[in-house]
Parts: structure tokens; C-alpha cells; sequence
């Protein structure tokens, strides 16, 4: 499963067709991959191409970003020839959290995690500074990570 993600742009958040607020059970998180150590989990990469062997990827036991902080999620098109994106919102109690920690971990990767496991781990190319994150990505991969943040909730 190939997902990018990248600060929002505030002119995408105007443009979003439909939006739903998050749902409050927790299957959404973001962690910082580390190195594997000892007796330490670790999670296989999604992917769909059954020809690659999946990574196999340690993450951190704390939580940069999770469900309860998420506050509302979008999902649009920038245009007919890009796939969908989903802009995830996200309360300004966590947006301290994910700057300090996006500042001090530029070059490394983050775990995008859905119901424990690990959907995509693109490296941070920025710092995450504002409220909202924007996650790009195949039609299906998208839309689940959609179901899974609203727990099935049709967007409004």
C-alpha cells in the first residue's frame, strides 16, 4: 500500500466536497518507525504486489497522533488525473505534539497505522506545523483509511 502524506494547504480545505466528523473509537494512530530492538514487535508494510517480500517495521510505543485527536476528516480530488486525498484535522492540543516531534524527526519515517497495522511509512520531509495533514493514495487504500477513521459513517 503506497500512501504519501504532506502539511495541508488551506485552499484544499475549502474545496473538499464532503466531510464527516472522526469517530471516537481509536483505530487510527502515528508513530515514529525506530530501529528494532530485542523482543521488540514488528509490523509487515501493507502491500498489494505479492511478487515483494513486505518490510518488516519496528514502531514506537508512543503515539504522535491518534483517532481522539483527529477532529474532522475530508476526502476530494485535487484534479481527474491525481488520486484522492484525505485531509485529516486534527485538535491544537496535538498540534504541538506532532510539530515538536515532526521537527526533530525530519529524514526519519512515521507509521501510519490503521487497527494495528501499518498502511504506509513515509519519511518527514517537513515539519507537520499546522492542525491538519493531507494522506494521497490509491482509490481503496484511501477510502479504507477513510472507513476506518469514521468508523463506517457515511461522509455527510
Amino acid at each position: 500500500m503506497k500512501i504519501a502524506i504532506a502539511a495541508a494547504v488551506t485552499v484544499f480545505m475549502s474545496a473538499l466536497p464532503f466531510a464527516v466528523n472522526a469517530a471516537p473509537v481509536a483505530n487510527f494512530e502515528v508513530r515514529l518507525v525506530v530501529e528494532c530492538v530485542r523482543g521488540m514487535a514488528a509490523f509487515e508494510l501493507e502491500t498489494k504486489d505479492a511478487t515483494k517480500t513486505p518490510e518488516r517495521l519496528c514502531v514506537s510505543p508512543d503515539v504522535i497522533l491518534s483517532q481522539a485527536d483527529v477532529v474532522k476528516v475530508m476526502k476530494t480530488q485535487r484534479d481527474k488525473y491525481e488520486g484522492p486525498i484525505l485531509a485529516i484535522t486534527y485538535g491544537e492540543a496535538a498540534q504541538a505534539r506532532v510539530s515538536q516531534i515532526t521537527r526533530e524527526s525530519v529524514g526519519h519515517r512515521m507509521a501510519i497505522m490503521t487497527k494495528g497495522r501499518v498502511l504506509s511509512a513515509p519519511v518527514i520531509l517537513q515539519p507537520l506545523l499546522g492542525t491538519s495533514l493531507v494522506v494521497s493514495g490509491q482509490t481503496e487504500d484511501i477510502d479504507q483509511l477513510l472507513k476506518d477513521l469514521t468508523n463506517g459513517a457515511r461522509p455527510l
